[in-house]
């Protein structure tokens, strides 16, 4: 009988305690027989002791998912969406291989940048990273918090002497890249941005196309002397190779078409019901392939 409680009491599995508990009160039984207050006593005892092991026995309501997330390490792509108020709606792509604490983000006009010092803290879940945009000056620092569904935090941008903060919450596109073909690949970028050397002013529009769960998002740039929009279209329409999408942070008629091809692609705006003239913008390559390709560097 004790034997029974024991193995009881170190079992896992809920329908084990029950079924060795109906053992346990049947050997009781046959000890009332004999010795009555002695069976009294060990059934108040072993009362106790089921009471404990039925407890142990069961699931924890809130296990924590993301410790054993962080445990088992991140890879793959993520967007993310600037959830602050000052700067809602800005776009952001990283991707992630824990493992091996490297990564690249995406940063308009400039390309996919380099992540440096990937860290995932797995007792923690927490992963810190940061980036240098080439040949700008601007540095980028990540601090945030990895659980199953999402990577929530707050990335300090630094540019010119100037820190901005945005919080961020990203949730994964990819969970692999490797081997990933051409032809289902997740997203492009198209940019016809210029940067000019003596001024050192950007001139020009970027297009980051995402597919997402079946869903298209694009994260729009525009640089007028500097970067002046990036962010995420709220409305999103394809046709085969024809997107429609909006810019409702431009004042006036914020519609704007893509018609795309296998290396250009076109864009115009609509103006007063009319769409004016197109600018050609270049892909400059396939997501993810891009991303990783900066990440194994």
């Amino acid at each position: 009988m004790l034997q029974d409680i024991h193995r009881c009491f170190h079992s896992r599995d809920r329908s084990v305690v029950v079924i060795k508990k109906i053992v346990v009160n049947l050997h009781i039984k046959q000890l009332a027989r004999r010795m009555p207050f002695m069976a009294i006593y060990l059934s108040i005892v072993i009362s106790i002791v089921f009471t404990a092991a039925c407890s142990s026995s069961e699931k924890p309501k809130n296990r924590d998912d993301a410790k054993i997330h962080a445990f088992r390490g991140i890879h793959g792509l993520y967007f993310g969406e600037s959830r602050d108020s000052s700067a809602r709606g800005v776009g952001w792509l990283i991707y992630v291989d824990s493992k091996k604490n490297t990564g690249a983000i995406y940063y308009p006009a400039y390309g996919i940048q380099k992540i440096d010092g990937l860290e995932l803290d797995s007792s923690s879940s927490q992963l810190h990273f940061s980036s240098k945009v080439n040949h700008t000056g601007i540095s980028l620092k990540f601090s945030g918090t990895v659980s199953s569904t999402a990577i929530d935090g707050i990335l300090y941008e630094s540019v010119g002497g100037k820190d901005r903060k945005y919080e961020i919450s990203f949730h994964e596109i990819m969970q692999s890249m490797s081997g990933v073909n051409v032809k289902q690949q997740t997203g492009e970028i198209l940019s016809n941005i210029q940067y000019n050397s003596e001024g050192g002013d950007l001139l020009g529009d970027e297009l980051l196309l995402l597919n997402d769960s079946n869903k298209l998002r694009i994260i729009s740039t525009t640089a007028e002397g500097e970067i002046v929009s990036r962010y995420i279209s709220p409305s999103v329409v394809r046709s085969e190779d024809t997107i429609l999408f909006t810019e409702p942070w431009f004042p006036g008629d914020s519609l704007c078409r893509i018609v795309l091809g296998s290396k250009k692609a076109t864009l115009q705006r609509r103006e007063s019901g009319v769409f004016g003239k197109a600018s050609v913008l270049m892909n400059l390559g396939s997501i993810p392939s891009v991303f990783e390709k900066v990440a194994l560097r």
